[in-house]
């Protein structure tokens, strides 16, 4: 095993402890979500990390948690360990019932710094979580990477109907239009505050002419910022190849 292997697995095992010894549970109307919050030197700034589906067979967990080890910035990560085999329901809902949005929105109030930045990130499911609760709250940034924006239609083109299920209790046409249009009716409402927006992506993974395209067209036409950064890869999943990298340049440049 060389040097640059062995220092990532001592930090992955550093992350698993970390999160055995400080996960908490933030519990309302019978209703519990799991957090991770990690307090940095910066008490002015605050990263919250939103989690992509796990492998296949795996269970939910917090991303990136070794990746933002060394940051000054405080650090929240949500779980999302609900839905359909508990492995996510891009934290919105169960059963059409949207009491898991807000539980993340009453720990968002709870950390969100009065004056100070704030970074919202995520990649995949994680990055639809960025960019819908990073809008809605009024974050600084948003830093989403291969995001789905029309769940709705991805979850049933992509063999995921019982996730859909899962979340809205059924999956008939008006159910899938219903959850197509959350993200785009954000994006077109008015807000005060609009977070400038990078978005990663690559031309040749097939979320960008599904859905990557039209989130674009859409964020510039309401006037939100985009910045862009893009590599050339066709799976899907090759965007946690390049993701962590590009949220830690955006912690450096956007201080």
């Amino acid at each position: 095993m060389n040097e640059f292997n062995l220092i990532a697995k001592l930090r992955r095992l550093a992350a698993k402890q970390t999160i055995r010894r400080r996960e908490a549970v933030y519990e309302k109307d019978g209703h519990r979500l799991k957090y991770l919050y990690l307090a940095g030197k910066r008490r002015d700034r605050l990263l919250v990390v939103f989690s992509a589906f796990p492998g296949p067979h795996g269970a939910a967990g917090y991303n990136m948690v070794a990746t933002f080890a060394g940051a000054d910035v405080s650090r929240l990560y949500i779980l999302d360990d609900f839905g359909d085999e508990a492995r996510g329901a891009y934290y919105l809902s169960e059963s059409g019932d949207f009491y898991v949005a807000s539980l993340v929105d009453d720990l968002l109030s709870r950390f969100m710094p009065q004056d100070g930045k704030t970074y919202f990130v995520g990649s995949s499911k994680g990055g639809y979580a960025a960019l819908y609760f990073g809008i809605r709250r009024g974050a600084d940034y948003v830093v989403s990477g291969a995001p789905q924006y029309y769940i709705g239609s991805y979850l049933m083109a992509s063999g995921h109907a019982p996730v859909l299920a899962a979340m809205a209790g059924d999956t008939e046409k008006e159910t899938i239009a219903c959850y197509d249009k959350l993200l785009p009716d954000l994006i077109a409402a008015p807000h005060e505050k609009k977070p400038l927006v990078v978005l990663h992506y690559s031309e040749k993974e097939p979320t960008f002419g599904a859905h990557i395209q039209y989130l674009l067209s859409d964020l510039r036409a309401h006037g939100y910022t985009v910045r862009t950064d893009t590599e050339e890869y066709t799976a899907h999943s090759d965007v946690a190849k390049f993701f962590p990298q590009l949220c830690c340049r955006i912690l450096k440049e956007y201080k």
